[in-house]
């Protein structure tokens, strides 16, 4: 991952394919970890 100057966090990969689910695992400062969905994402999965 690399930072910006402003403080945006990115990263790129082509390790999904079309229509695979996934999540972004986010490591907060406290060390919790929480897992959120794409915000732009077309399709997403129900609980």
């Amino acid at each position: 991952m690399t930072q910006d100057q402003f403080g945006v966090w990115s990263v790129f990969t082509t390790e999904v394919q079309r229509g695979q689910l996934y999540k972004y695992n986010i490591k907060q400062a406290d060390g919790r970890e929480i897992f959120k969905i794409d915000p732009f994402a077309q399709m997403f999965e129900r609980r």
